[in-house]
């Protein structure tokens, strides 16, 4: 009997702890109930406080940008001296190329040699008839008149007649020939 009575001793005692356990762990747990609302309130606040430093944040970023750029564009407007001197000086180079084209060398003198006719508005010079405002190469007719032609070239005004040309003779004229041959007649 000993054996049963050391056992249900330590039965007892087992019981007694294990009911001291498990009231602690009721314990426990009711304790951690009233503490997790509390520790997901804390849970919430701080998501809530993150939130609105990440909008401001966002926001100071975006106001940050709207400086920058108008710094920017501030920067970027071209200063008209810097332009027009940057714009002649690239003229200059252009026309420097222009006369010294190593392609297409440009004639040395100016490119009207002799106006051949003039017809109303036109003026026939160098196989084409030509109104004012048209130019020729780099001159420009600026004035037709009933029995002269005024080009401007290089800054240079020049008058050219008809009756000046050397040797030639407007088209139609007694010394010129046909350009096609001779219409066929008609076959009916």
């Amino acid at each position: 009997m000993e054996h049963e009575d050391f056992s249900s001793e330590k039965i007892d005692k087992i019981w007694e702890l294990s009911n001291n356990r498990l009231s602690s762990v009721r314990e426990f747990l009711h304790n951690k109930r009233e503490f997790a609302p509390i520790v997901l309130l804390a849970i919430a606040l701080l998501s809530g406080i993150l939130t609105v430093a990440k909008a401001t944040g966002l926001f100071i970023a975006s106001v940050r940008a709207q400086h920058i750029v108008k710094q920017a564009a501030a920067w970027s407007k071209p200063d008209p001296t810097v332009v027009e001197s940057q714009v002649a000086e690239s003229k200059l180079i252009a026309e420097d190329l222009k006369e010294n084209n190593l392609f297409w060398p440009s004639p040395k003198g100016h490119p009207v040699k002799a106006v051949l006719g003039i017809f109303g508005d036109e003026a026939y010079i160098d196989g084409s008839w030509y109104k004012v405002g048209s130019s020729i190469r780099d001159a420009k007719i600026i004035a037709i008149d009933a029995n002269s032609v005024t080009t401007e070239w290089k800054g240079n005004k020049q008058v050219f007649r008809p009756i000046d040309a050397d040797g030639s003779s407007a088209p139609g004229g007694p010394e010129s020939g046909p350009d096609r041959p001779a219409p066929r007649p008609d076959r009916r």
